[in-house]
């Protein structure tokens, strides 16, 4: 569940300082259109984007940017709602990319550019476990990020992109099996991280958010929850910084206020509905049996609007779980052949489900 969110920092733009007037003009264009985002202000963002492919049609910035857009709305959903938008948008957005590439001299904005083109594409195929095709797209980002350090040793916000690849690519080694032995550099990306985060021009809130999802991943929830929480306070209606926030204090066992976090979500978008599936969680985590109804009603309204059986199959586990501590042990074992019935790989429910008898 959390590696759909591990690609979040390749959403947005990674810009630095350029010479020329044109490069300029575009990056301050780019970081309104990033400032829109952050606001959760899509319409916004999107018609900023819209605007720079008009006004510098040649320039990946304007296409990556509404890219950007299609992927933040539908990470802040967990769906795919906006995939045929974001694939056409790529798909413009490759000539100018091309176009790019193939000058005698690009600068290093412009392959900035094109490395978080490569990277935003390469996230959008992780998130449907197109592991191939993501992981080509992520070596062709790290090539383009290496080519500019290559020039530009001292290019802070360039390497904001080789910290990201240095940590990640370990993490999803051990977990892709067609992937050969890497050697563990988790310790150097995080400290390329963390000097982005320091010395980095318009990356660095990059890094510090990418820090926070370290932090998770790691298993430093209280680091990640402070990370979060800035963000959350500078960008009250930003609904992807409030469910990482929810999600730390849920992993620190802070029940109560994660609650407060989730709850607070569906206030700002009463459309959303993956935030009720974790009240119910954390619901279900304070050990109360009396919460289980309430908990219940709240997996019934996630249920109504979700598509993705990997989510139902959770559900279907959870409320097996509640089944089986209120003693009900036929529901308990039907909840949890549904939930296997939904996802094969739901080793957790055909344990519980051996565990109670019911075999598979």
């Amino acid at each position: 569940m959390r590696s759909l969110f591990l690609f979040f920092v390749f959403f947005f733009p990674l810009v630095a300082s350029a010479s020329m007037s044109v490069d300029e003009t575009i990056r301050e264009r780019v970081a309104e259109g990033q400032e829109r985002l952050f606001e959760r202000k899509y319409d916004e963002a999107k018609k900023e984007f819209t605007a720079l492919q008009r006004d510098f049609p040649t320039s990946p910035a304007g296409y990556f940017g509404e890219m950007a857009v299609h992927a933040v709305y539908m990470l802040e959903r967990e769906d795919f709602s906006r995939e045929a938008a974001f694939r056409d948008a790529a798909k413009r957005g490759e000539r100018a990319v091309s176009h790019t590439l193939q000058r005698y001299a690009p600068s290093n904005f412009e392959l900035l550019y094109c490395g978080s083109y490569y990277g935003l594409k390469g996230f959008q195929e992780a998130r449907r476990s197109k592991w191939f095709q993501a992981y080509f797209f992520g070596t062709e980002s790290r090539q383009l990020f290496k080519r500019i350090l290559n020039k530009a040793p001292q290019f802070v916000d360039a390497k904001f992109g080789m910290g990201m690849y240095l940590y990640w690519r370990t993490v999803f080694a051990k977990r892709l099996s067609f992937i050969p032995f890497l050697s563990d550099r988790r310790s150097e990306g995080i400290a390329i991280l963390q000097e982005v985060a320091g010395k980095g021009v318009l990356t660095k809130h990059l890094a510090r958010l990418n820090l926070g999802l370290v932090n998770l991943e790691e298993g430093r929830y209280k680091d990640a929850e402070a990370i979060f929480a800035t963000y959350a306070r500078q960008y009250p209606n930003n609904l992807i910084f409030h469910s990482f926030l929810g999600r730390s204090l849920m992993l620190e066992h802070q029940f109560d206020r994660a609650l407060q976090i989730f709850r607070r979500m569906t206030v700002i978008d009463p459309t959303l509905h993956r935030p009720h599936y974790f009240i119910a969680l954390n619901l279900i985590f304070k050990n109360n049996k009396a919460l289980y109804k309430e908990a219940d009603a709240e997996f019934e309204i996630f249920l109504k609007t979700e598509k993705l059986d990997l989510w139902k199959s959770y559900v279907h586990y959870w409320r097996g779980f509640m089944a089986e501590k209120l003693g009900e042990k036929q529901k308990a074992q039907n909840e949890y052949r549904e939930a296997v019935r939904l996802n094969k790989e739901l080793e957790q429910a055909k344990f519980r489900m051996r565990g109670l008898g019911g075999g598979l």
